[in-house]
């Protein structure tokens, strides 16, 4: 009775670590791993935007068309460009240079922050060319399906969980550069700041005044 008493309690122990070593993470699949986004991360890498529209010429001047394109192209670059945005014509056409440029200034475009280059290369069907560079957000493609669900050890999240969350994340955030780290903070309000300090040293309340409408009050009567 002893003896099987001892096999028993050998066979408990055993039990035990078998079950502790499935609820532990071995060491080829270290905890840090099931991270969905360390497994699946986001990559921010710049990229090239080009916008090219045929042109007659010199003096051929703008078609609706062409303003239309190069206004949503301008508008891309507002919001998601990084740096100047170029415009490269053929060699001899600084005039259409000059035109696109201020075409691209009335939308909005800082002047310091356009670019005017020529192409010397011949062109038998002249286009302009105009670019910036932009970043873009990719992860890699979902869909691995290479571990048995049905049988595990090791009770690590599957290899594809949180690919479609990262994916989702990369497709609707609307700046990728957002994901490498915080904006710099604005400047602050230096006359707001002086009005508060100006009310503080003649003795007045400095928070904002509040009337009924502000505050929520909806009625002031009073039951009889």
């Amino acid at each position: 009775m002893k003896k099987i008493s001892i096999v028993l309690r050998a066979g408990f122990v055993l039990t035990g670590l078998c079950v502790a070593a499935c609820s532990t993470p071995s060491l080829k699949d270290p905890a840090y791993t099931e991270d969905y986004r360390v497994r699946h991360p986001i990559n921010v890498a710049p990229k090239m935007h080009t916008l090219r529209i045929p042109y007659g010429g010199p003096g051929a001047g703008m078609d609706p068309n062409m303003s239309a394109q190069l206004k949503y192209f301008v508008e891309e670059y507002m919001l998601n460009g990084a740096g100047a945005i170029s415009v490269s014509t053929p060699e001899g056409w600084e005039n259409v240079s000059l035109e696109f440029a201020g075409e691209i200034a009335s939308l909005g475009v800082p002047h310091d922050r356009i670019l005017l280059g020529t192409d010397p290369t011949p062109q038998y069907g002249a286009e302009i060319e105009i670019g910036y560079i932009g970043y873009v957000a990719q992860t890699q493609p979902c869909g691995d399906w290479s571990e048995d669900l049905n049988f595990t050890l090791n009770n690590t999240p599957r290899p594809d969980l949180g690919c479609s969350t990262q994916q989702n994340l990369a497709a609707m955030v609307a700046d990728p550069r957002d994901l490498l780290g915080p904006r710099p903070m604005d400047a602050p309000d230096t006359q707001r700041r002086l009005m508060v300090l100006e009310r503080y040293r003649t003795g007045q309340t400095t928070p904002a005044q509040r009337d009924d409408m502000i505050s929520g009050v909806v009625s002031q009567a009073v039951g009889n």
